[in-house]
Formats: C-alpha cells, structure tokens, sequence
C-alpha cells in the first residue's frame, strides 16, 4: 500500500489522473482519493494540516508499519532550474529545530537534497536547501504509522531567485507536477514494491496457522515456528503436503521445530546465513 499525501489540489491532479484514483465520498475532513493498493489526500498547506492529514488517512485506512508514505509537492531553491526534482536526503523543521534523515533502500540515481520546512512562504534562500511548507509535518506523523524506509518527500522546483514565488500558480503547480510524472511513478514503483515485501515478512508462513491448531506452541515458539517455516519456504525445500506428511506422527511442539530444523541443516545450500558454506 502506497500513500501520497499533497497540500493542493492542483499539485494532486496530475498523479489522480495518471494512476486514475477515484474519489472517495462522503470524506468530510479531506479530498480523498483511492485506486488500486494506492491512496492520496490532499492536506491543505501547512505542516501542521500534512501531519493531521497523515493520521487522517492512517486511521482511515488502518495503516500497517508496511504501509509507505510519499509527500510530493513544491519547493524553492536558490540556483535550481524551475521544474527540478528533488528527493529529499534530510528534512529539518525551521521552527522547532529538528531533523530527520528518510533512509535509501533502492536504487535512485537522481538528486537528492536537504529540505526545510517553514512556516510562512521563504523568498531567501539559503544553505543549500529546498524551502517548503508540510515536509516535516508529513514526515513527523507518517514515522509514527510506518517504517522510515518506507517515507519519502519528493519536491519539484517552483521558485528561485530568477523566479520568485509570487510567479507561481495553481496551474504552474500542475505543470511542474505533470512533468516530473516519470519520476514520481518510479518513485512509487519502488516504495510499492518495499511495501509489499515487508507486508510479506509480516505474514505467517504458509503452513503456520494450520500446524499452531495442531500442536501447542509457545509464543516463544510460535515465533519460531514462523521463521522454520520461512526459511523452508524460502529454499523451497518442501510442499505443505510433504511437511504435514512428515510431522503427523509427533507428540509435542518442540519435536515439530526441532524436526523442521533438522530439514533445514541437512540440506546442503541451506547455510546459516551468518556463516560461509562449508568447502
């Protein structure tokens, strides 16, 4: 599940349109939009209405710690040609002093850069940051609902000192968002695709809830049933049939992880993953 969350209705438009999400009515608080494993909202500007937008949409849809949060929207810069996008390396908030640094866990080899959030319009720039108004906010409330590597801000360049904020419009906004298009759907191809395997991880083997009914576990060994299982699953060494063939005759619990730990060390490519294959 991916979730964007855009200040303005005219900055939402182009990715409405191009991942053809849907409105949701009877959404009193925020213009929502869903689609296919993708939700959008539109916060309004302000940090503060992006963090109350993030628990909104959260609550709303019951967010897991595998569900990933993009902010995408305007910002300004010194030197940077207008219509530049940026992903955000660092996050700092003007007012209260504090930062946060959304971690890379897939390949991007485009531009990434610091970005500060303000309270009110910024026309000096200066550091070398992108000036913007919900970044922090965002991020503040999204690391509450999710895991950081799953958080991202993605900031197009509206204004600089060429081109003054006073210049820019709900329709320039549009524009600057419909052309970095490429680079938002990579954006959330990545974070979809993390989404969906730590979702994966999250979720009981196969075989897990069918063999805790069958014999008393722990939680202790619940949990290690569930890796066993995995591990097993994942070196495809058995099928669930062959696994239920072979444990029907035990007593007890521990017999079955002990068993299940005994399929894994005899197999030869099914090395500790601490330790070298033997030579």
């Amino acid at each position: 599940m991916l979730c964007f969350v855009v200040a303005f209705a005219e900055e939402a438009r182009p990715i409405i349109d191009h991942f053809r999400l849907k409105l949701v009515p009877g959404v009193n608080a925020f213009s929502l939009f869903t689609g296919e494993e993708k939700r959008l909202i539109v916060s309004g500007p302000g940090k503060n209405r992006a963090a109350q937008a993030v628990a909104y949409l959260a609550g709303w849809l019951k967010a897991q710690k595998s569900t990933a949060w993009l902010n995408v929207g305007i910002a300004g810069h010194e030197t940077l040609e207008l219509g530049t996008g940026v992903l955000a390396s660092k996050i700092s908030d003007a007012e209260h002093k504090q930062n946060w640094y959304p971690p890379l866990t897939f390949d991007w080899q485009e531009m990434r850069l610091p970005v500060m959030t303000v309270t009110k319009p910024e026309e000096i720039y200066s550091e070398g940051f992108l000036y913007e108004m919900e970044a922090s906010g965002f991020y503040e409330a999204a690391i509450r609902f999710s895991t950081a590597e799953l958080i991202q801000c993605y900031k197009i360049i509206s204004d600089n000192q060429k081109s003054p904020i006073s210049n820019v419009s709900p329709e320039s906004a549009r524009t600057l968002i419909n052309k970095n298009l490429d680079a938002i759907d990579k954006l959330s191809a990545a974070l979809s695709n993390r989404s969906g395997t730590l979702e994966a991880l999250g979720q009981p083997a196969q075989l897990f809830e069918q063999l805790v009914k069958q014999w008393h576990f722990t939680a202790t060994e619940e949990h290690r049933l569930n890796r066993l299982l995995k591990r097993i699953e994942t070196l495809g060494l058995l099928r669930a049939s062959d696994i239920t063939e072979r444990l029907k005759q035990l007593n007890k619990a521990q017999d079955v992880l002990t068993a299940l730990e005994k399929e894994i060390n005899f197999t030869p490519f099914a090395c500790h993953p601490e330790r070298s294959p033997a030579k």
